[in-house]
């Protein structure tokens, strides 16, 4: 619509779970990549762009908030994070500006894959503020997860905890390994490359941990946790086959 709003969308979803709104920043990602993708190849191309300007200003303009903090503070922003890195070359100066604002919803903090996905979003708002600073101290507080033992995340017997003492290999140990593993191949060949000791922890935690719970695409039923859904083996199976493919240039071994 010409106010940057979908008629489908109902932008006065108050689910905490679901969350309807989420859709509008889906959407722009999509079409973030679909312009950068089709860049100076498309006769399409400024009509997309200035799609992409409207969906922005609405976001911009209304500020849609959740009743559940996670879309506030981690999930929006790492939707519309790299759709703002994809589209930065064509936001003006106060587009710029009121993205970095939204990425300022997250903050370093939390303990587990949180804290990553937080740490995630920080390090796209110093590359969008072109502070090399915030970035390195933003890979480290990542990084700094790959360990075993702690109270939450990869236990010694290779399993994954967040909440307390709750296995989660099905929805935070797979975001945190296939969060990891994208930026193992990020970081690859670079002063910001993961360790040959996180790399081998993070190989680890798929041969003892995730090998014993997955058979050609299909998972134990107790390793999928609380996200027991329809088709959620072959989801959550490409997800895994994803992580494998990204690991594969930061390996040291």
């Amino acid at each position: 619509r010409e106010d940057g709003s979908w008629p489908d969308i109902n932008y006065n979803d108050q689910k905490r779970s679901g969350w309807s709104v989420k859709e509008h920043a889906d959407r722009v990602l999509e079409l973030a990549k679909l312009y950068r993708a089709e860049e100076g190849d498309c006769h399409w191309g400024p009509k997309l762009e200035a799609v992409i300007h409207q969906a922005f200003g609405y976001w911009f303009r209304e500020k849609p908030v959740c009743k559940n903090w996670w879309y506030n503070q981690i999930g929006i922003p790492r939707t519309l994070g790299p759709a703002f890195l994809l589209f930065e070359p064509e936001m003006s100066g106060e587009e710029k500006q009121l993205a970095i604002r939204e990425m300022e919803h997250s903050r370093f903090g939390m303990t587990g894959q949180n804290k990553v996905w937080l740490a995630g979003n920080v390090l796209i708002r110093g590359l969008l503020q072109e502070d090399m600073d915030l970035v390195k101290a933003a890979r480290d507080t990542i990084v700094s997860e790959i360990v075993l033992g702690k109270k939450e995340g990869i236990k010694r017997d290779w399993s994954f905890h967040q909440h307390g003492p709750q296995q989660q290999f099905g929805n935070y140990g797979l975001s945190f390994l296939s969060n990891m593993c994208m930026y193992a191949e990020i970081f690859a060949r670079t002063p910001l490359a993961l360790s040959e000791e996180q790399m081998d922890i993070l190989f680890s935690f798929f041969q003892e941990g995730y090998r014993w719970i997955v058979w050609k695409g299909y998972w134990d039923v107790n390793g999928l946790n609380r996200q027991l859904f329809h088709n959620a083996d072959i989801h959550k199976s490409f997800t895994l086959l994803f992580a494998a493919n990204s690991m594969l240039p930061g390996c040291l071994f």
